[in-house]
């Protein structure tokens, strides 16, 4: 979006033709949606493996304590595991650790809450093992979860 007004103000400046600043733009819309695609790819990696590492330890979990129980545990776990590779791997960061710590666990406490609301809904009214609620809560936590991050989290502040 920056690029895109310092072509504008160019034009004006030096008077490019706005057929190269358009041109410009597709191929900056071009790269910055190749980058989005990129960057989801690396997440939808990281949530694999932090489902595989959540959800695993939750059905460990589940056979021996109460199913809530298990949820928030095996929560805390998968979150400390998620923000280690969403910080210096998804999302390269160079913000304040402490800061964007408690905002990535923000979101999670969203994505907590969210499960936990479903997770007693799908296994009290609809009678749903809590290992299949699990699954079946799956694509909303990472909905909720990848643009929290994005738009939040790990959100770059350009200062003036």
């Amino acid at each position: 979006m920056v690029n895109l007004f310092l072509c504008k103000i160019r034009v004006e400046i030096v008077k490019i033709p706005p057929i190269f600043v358009n041109v410009w733009g597709s191929i900056y819309h071009f790269f910055d949606r190749y980058a989005f695609l990129h960057q989801f790819s690396k997440f939808t990696i990281v949530g694999i493996l932090n489902t595989i590492v959540g959800y695993g330890l939750f059905f460990i979990f589940v056979s021996y304590i109460n199913y809530l129980l298990a949820t928030i545990l095996a929560h805390i776990i998968a979150v400390t595991h998620s923000y280690l590779w969403n910080r210096y791997w998804v999302f390269p960061s160079h913000n304040p650790v402490i800061w964007e710590f408690l905002k990535f666990n923000s979101v999670y406490l969203v994505v907590l809450l969210e499960n936990l609301v479903l997770m007693f809904c799908f296994v009290s009214y609809f009678a749903i093992n809590p290992k299949i609620a699990g699954l079946l809560i799956l694509p909303i936590t990472t909905l909720i979860s990848y643009f929290g991050h994005r738009h939040w989290s790990f959100k770059t502040h350009i200062k003036k």
